[in-house]
């Protein structure tokens, strides 16, 4: 299964037309929009505002959502 993400997502760089869907997608079936692979929610709480947010974290590869 990881096959066709691999393909799809080297056929799409961010920014591409239909990269938005592809990456919902991915995101809705919890998958690494490049490698495949399960993503984790994750937080980060900046130290200026103490503000904390939240992002999406591929456990395999460096991918994380902005």
């Amino acid at each position: 299964m990881k096959e066709p993400w691999e393909k799809e997502a080297k056929d799409m760089p961010p920014g591409q037309k239909g990269w938005s869907q592809h990456l919902a997608n991915c995101i809705a079936f919890e998958q690494c929009p490049y490698c495949g692979e399960d993503i984790l929610v994750d937080e980060e709480i900046l130290d200026k505002t103490f503000r904390k947010t939240l992002f999406f974290q591929c456990s395999a590869c460096s991918w994380k959502s902005s």
